[in-house]
């Protein structure tokens, strides 16, 4: 299972685009560099920081027993679905057609609802299961095998599923011999039908999907601390098989995938950065042979910020009136998971006062711009990864009122787009409190989030 489930480059980025991470195909970052990317991903996916602060050990036995009654389900609390997904489901539910996502479209998006079924046959009692792909012949599948041990609870909404996954081997013939081990092992232990019949209850997965589960296993696998594997009772036919844990998985946030999609390389040949262009920062070279050769391509974008129209905006940290003491403010959008424990993890003290971080230096760097109205008429800008986040207000202080008016003019005009709710746009922090945004000029580039 090792060798052929494992992941390599092309399918890497492929997994990392599905779950929202789109780097340039022709990236020239290195493996370990894409592996690291992936993991992390997961990571976040999972919200494994709420269930360990140690990024070498999961406490396993810290966490209680989950209850078999007097709560939810471990079907029902394995589910996180973003506002963007709720809203597609309620959709589809009106114009009558089933809501739930099509098999082998994205393999993400099937890794959790595999998740949420493993928690399914937990409540009904079934700790043993396949996870295969039924569309390949017999001969070739590679069916995982899986064991659940048990459910802790790390908080009421979060079950952690303790499981052994495998068979692990190192050639097919030890890998067919190990299977048919564990099944005849296993399905002597289900009872039998009305004709005498035993079956293995299946969880049915594309490849790809089987691929990333792998993955998943494995990175969580090194979690498990090692007194508690070795009290793993294992059966003479699960030898190699190897402990792990899942936890609920739902979509990245946009300040995830900010994270993630930084760093790309040069635009060319995606070779370690170097250098920027001098003239408007906003694009990054491995050296001046890839930048002669963008040129042709780069000059408009960047005579465009050369002579664009940039304007200050002395921004605050929150929308409202002015405050001489601090306030805890959060922010959710469609990509926020409110079932997951930390769907309320930008929740935050501020103060009027604050100054937030400076991370682009003197660099050009892109921001968006969301229009609200409430609790006043205010904008909300933010960079990629969430390094910042400020506030325009149209009222306060009142002279904001004529800037305030032209962004948004800006922004349902024809370099706008998105129904006015927001623009992109390059900016340059030049103060604690200030920004200078190149208004009139859109971005030339595709924005992920």
């Amino acid at each position: 299972m090792a060798q052929t489930l494992a992941l390599d480059r092309d399918q890497t980025l492929q997994i990392l685009s599905c779950i929202g991470v789109d780097l340039p195909p022709h990236t020239k970052l290195s493996d370990d560099a894409l592996d690291d990317r992936l993991r992390k991903a997961l990571n976040a996916a999972q919200t494994l920081s709420i269930a360990t602060r140690n990024p070498s050990s999961l406490p396993v036995t810290a966490y209680p027993v989950w209850p078999k009654t007097g709560g939810k389900s471990v079907f029902e609390a394995s589910i996180r679905t973003s506002i963007a997904e709720a809203q597609e489901v309620h959709g589809k539910r009106l114009a009558g057609i089933s809501p739930v996502a099509e098999l082998r479209v994205n393999p993400f998006v099937d890794l959790r609802q595999t998740i949420s079924h493993l928690g399914k046959n937990w409540d009904q009692g079934n700790k043993m299961c396949l996870i295969l792909d039924s569309q390949v012949d017999e001969a070739s599948r590679i069916p995982m095998h899986i064991r659940m041990l048990e459910v802790r609870k790390v908080d009421d909404r979060t079950p952690m599923i303790v499981l052994l996954y495998g068979p692990i081997a190192s050639s097919k013939p030890a890998y067919a011999s190990a299977a048919s081990q564990w099944l005849n092992e296993k399905l002597a232990m289900l009872p039998a039908d009305a004709k005498g019949m035993r079956y293995m209850p299946n969880i049915v997965a594309s490849i790809d999907e089987q691929r990333l589960l792998y993955k998943l296993f494995t990175q969580n696998s090194k979690l498990v601390p090692a007194d508690y594997d070795r009290k793993v009772q294992r059966t003479r036919a699960e030898r190699n098989y190897m402990t792990t844990f899942i936890l609920p998985m739902g979509p990245l946030s946009f300040e995830d995938v900010g994270k993630l999609t930084l760093d790309t390389g040069c635009v060319v040949c995606g070779e370690k950065v170097a250098k920027r262009c001098s003239q408007c920062q906003s694009v990054s070279y491995c050296g001046q042979d890839c930048q002669l050769v963008d040129w042709p391509a780069h000059k408009s974008t960047c005579r465009t910020l050369k002579g664009g129209n940039w304007i200050t905006l002395r921004f605050r940290n929150f929308a409202g009136p002015i405050l001489d003491k601090p306030i805890f403010v959060t922010t959710l959008n469609r990509r926020s998971v409110p079932q997951a424990p930390d769907g309320m993890k930008n929740i935050r003290e501020v103060r009027e006062t604050d100054i937030q971080p400076n991370v682009h230096g003197e660099k050009a760097f892109l921001i968006k711009i969301q229009n609200s109205t409430r609790p006043l008429a205010h904008l909300m800008i933010y960079d990629r990864q969430k390094s910042f986040e400020a506030y325009y207000t149209r009222t306060v202080p009142v002279e904001n009122a004529a800037l305030y008016d032209k962004i948004v003019t800006e922004s349902h005009g024809r370099r706008g787009g998105y129904g006015g709710v927001k623009i992109y746009r390059w900016a340059k922090r030049t103060g604690d409190y200030e920004l200078q945004v190149c208004l009139d000029k859109a971005p030339q580039e595709t924005v992920p989030w």
